[in-house]
């Protein structure tokens, strides 16, 4: 029987949880070659960036989901009261709590997490949509977000790095320019042999989403420094109207 796309997605995580090469977790998340290549730097860039955009606080409960070992929520956790990941592939949810001890990593689907209403203030989804099987999944994931968050006072929902689907043509012309120029090979390949396609998003479709649900909504532009993919990307931060 032939896999889903998120489901031959999952089993990739998986496998980089598990089995990659070296205990970096920029490289095992995911950042390790061509376009998508981070360097501290640029991380530590991309994290101060997010806080101010949810306006971290001490006060503030940060759920990252998708987080993978990681790489954002070691970082982000010097910013918020109480930090917790989830990740949908236990390989990256226990290489996580390994690297990372002192934080709290879960296994769960984006649409289906394991918290009580209102029980955070912000949410985060950093270069996760990308993977998502389709428009309705990922809206079925916001308005999962917006329980947990209870769509009320100061909580904000941030997904960063979206794939702009008006710039897709565009994007998928530089990476395979990309791929093939650049020198340093990946250090890790899963054993998934399908082709492994991403979701790209327009616009419009956040903006739709945020008037069904009575959001306000912000989409910014990314300017990161060494991220090359940041050029076909943008930012979606959605928080409630009323106060």
């Amino acid at each position: 029987m032939r896999r889903s796309g998120i489901d031959n997605w999952r089993q990739v995580w998986e496998e980089r949880g598990s089995s990659y090469p070296s205990d970096d977790p920029i490289a095992i998340d995911g950042f390790d070659h061509a376009a998508g290549k981070m360097n501290e730097a640029t991380v530590d860039h991309i994290c101060k960036t997010i806080t101010k955009q949810l306006n971290l606080e001490k006060s503030d409960r940060l759920l990252e989901v998708g987080c993978g070992v990681g790489m954002m929520l070691s970082r982000l956790a010097n910013y918020a009261g109480l930090v917790v990941g989830t990740d949908y592939a236990m390989g990256m949810v226990q290489r996580g709590q390994n690297l990372f001890p002192h934080l709290l990593f879960l296994k769960a689907d984006s649409n289906s997490l394991p918290f009580p209403d209102r029980s955070f203030t912000k949410v985060l989804l950093h270069s996760v949509t990308q993977y998502f099987s389709g428009y309705d999944y990922c809206e079925s994931v916001i308005k999962e977000f917006l329980r947990v968050t209870g769509n009320q006072g100061k909580s904000l929902i941030l997904l960063s790095d979206v794939v702009d689907l008006d710039k897709k043509e565009e994007y998928l012309a530089f990476r395979e320019e990309m791929s093939t120029s650049v020198s340093d090979a990946p250090a890790w390949r899963s054993s998934v042999k399908e082709t492994l396609h991403h979701q790209f998003y327009s616009r419009s479709f956040f903006q739709e989403i945020a008037a069904r649900h009575h959001l306000s909504l912000t989409i910014m532009d990314r300017e990161i420094p060494d991220y090359p993919n940041a050029a076909y990307r943008y930012d979606v931060l959605l928080q409630p109207d009323t106060p």
